[in-house]
């Protein structure tokens, strides 16, 4: 954007102060909505950035739930199969006699 240079006036009457007031104030307004779209478009950015490290979140939260979902099964397979004799810390399975449970 250039800068405003009033050199015609309507009618016949010279610039005066009210005239440069006007066009102060206009180039004041000018200024903010040029502000107002930088930070828009900054907001923009950010607003995608917040959802995209939401959606990988929210796969991860998916991911893990699948694996303890999956470990659980395991777990009690073991335990029904015999392969383990009480539920006190993580269970010792012998993974190769281990029934499958997603198949």
């Amino acid at each position: 954007m250039g800068q405003p240079v009033p050199t015609e006036k309507d009618g016949s009457a010279p610039f005066n102060t009210a005239d440069e007031e006007s066009t102060v104030i206009l180039a004041a307004w000018a200024a903010i909505a040029i502000e107002n779209a930088r930070l828009y478009e900054s907001v923009a950015a950010r607003r995608d950035d917040l959802e995209q490290s939401r959606r990988r979140l929210e796969a991860r939260n998916i991911l893990t739930k699948l694996r303890l979902r999956d470990r659980l099964q395991v777990a009690v397979a073991a335990y029904e199969a015999g392969l383990v004799r009480s539920w006190r810390g993580p269970p010792q399975v012998n993974v190769a006699s281990a029934p499958r449970c997603m198949e």
